[in-house]
């Protein structure tokens, strides 16, 4: 005869040893999002919401899940596509940083969104806000505390694969005059073209909106503070952690991005040999301008913002690769270092040293045996090519 539940627990004290591995495991299953940790629910704020709907123009909707208020133009089909990898990008950031020990804040408001039908709509709210950025899918503007993408179907890339694909449909459709080796030919392509405009839209997905949606959440529980001196390696650093979908080997922080370790690993290939890329090659990657020496990247608090860089998806890898390598290897300092960066004032202002200071202060020197350490770490990671959204742009 199966026990109630009450009884099992209720029995002296192998029942409060069964509620503390009980709650062990409720915590773990929190931690890793089987189960989401009971939260207030927002309120609804009208008039915030009608100033998004102002700001966003004519002919838009509001949207709201439980943590964003979205103004919207698109399709219902597009839209909950949307929503949907913003929410778990949303609960991404939360899980690590409850597995990691980083203090956090639920946001006393919905995060608010614009998400345009067209990128011309896109461009156009960009020049009213003071961005512009021709090559741009997305954006979050801290000032401003507001996100905004466009639909990534309406993009002239976009247009292009899809007529391109309705037309090798409409070949094999006709059948008449077709042999087989050039309807094979033809499926070859339309497949090619297929993988291409998924490949597109995976992209976008993670190097924009997850990348965003990610810089909005850290900045509004308490990870990030609005005007105060954060380090873009830092910042730029924990976007990218959140680029990586869910998948079959884990989701956001719990896998290695891929593409960003593409990029370091081929930094650190000694140039013009068939070889494996290596520790040792640092020194001449930092020469060539495609890797830029630590102190550098952690001292300069806005170097990854500053326009006119050659090499800036590089750097990008490199500021993921430190930060995957210290939340990784030493996650309690690493927790300890960010609560510091979050206790900074937006009056208060530092110096290229004293940013190296606060650094060396929790993680030690930086020092050769730092770089060796970092390195080994990253280029021992496992590599997988073949899981990169590569649409030949």
């Amino acid at each position: 005869m199966r026990r109630p539940l009450s009884e099992w627990l209720s029995v002296g004290s192998a029942g409060r040893a069964r509620v503390r591995a009980l709650s062990a495991c409720v915590l773990i299953l929190i931690a890793c999002g089987g189960v989401r940790a009971q939260e207030t629910p927002i309120p609804i704020d009208e008039a915030a919401e009608a100033e998004l709907l102002e700001i966003a123009g004519d002919g838009f909707r509001i949207e709201r899940t439980d943590h964003f208020v979205i103004a919207h133009n698109t399709s219902p089909d597009v839209l909950r596509s949307f929503l949907v990898r913003a929410e778990r990008t949303y609960d991404a950031v939360f899980r690590f940083c409850r597995a990691g020990e980083i203090p956090v804040r639920a946001p006393s408001h919905r995060l608010a969104i614009v998400f345009f039908d067209r990128p011309e709509e896109f461009t156009q709210y960009g020049e009213r806000v003071g961005f512009s950025n021709p090559v741009a899918s997305g954006i979050f503007s801290i000032h401003l505390n507001r996100a905004a993408f466009f639909n990534t179907e309406n993009t002239p890339r976009m247009s292009e694969l899809s007529a391109v694909i309705s037309g090798l449909e409409g070949q094999l459709a006709g059948g008449g005059g077709v042999g087989g080796n050039e309807r094979r030919a033809v499926r070859k392509q339309l497949q090619r073209a297929r993988n291409q405009r998924e490949q597109y839209v995976t992209q976008i997905n993670q190097l924009v909106i997850q990348h965003e949606v990610t810089h909005q959440v850290l900045y509004n529980i308490g990870v990030h503070t609005a005007g105060a001196q954060n380090p873009t390696w830092l910042a730029e650093g924990l976007a990218c952690l959140f680029e990586t979908p869910p998948g079959s080997r884990g989701a956001g922080f719990t896998a290695v991005n891929q593409a960003r370790l593409r990029d370091f690993r081929t930094c650190l290939t000694a140039k013009g040999l068939s070889q494996l890329p290596q520790a040792g090659n640092l020194v001449h990657a930092y020469r060539s301008g495609e890797l830029v020496p630590l102190k550098q990247l952690i001292g300069d608090a806005a170097f990854l913002v500053r326009g006119g860089n050659p090499n800036i998806a590089n750097h990008y890898a490199q500021a993921w690769s430190l930060v995957f390598y210290l939340q990784r290897t030493q996650q309690n300092a690493f927790a300890r270092y960010i609560q510091t960066i979050a206790q900074r004032r937006p009056e208060d202002r530092f110096t290229e040293q004293q940013e190296i200071e606060a650094f060396e202060a929790v993680f030690g020197p930086i020092d050769a045996r730092f770089e060796q350490r970092w390195v080994s770490c990253v280029l021992n990671l496992p590599y997988r090519p073949g899981e990169i959204a590569d649409p030949g742009l």
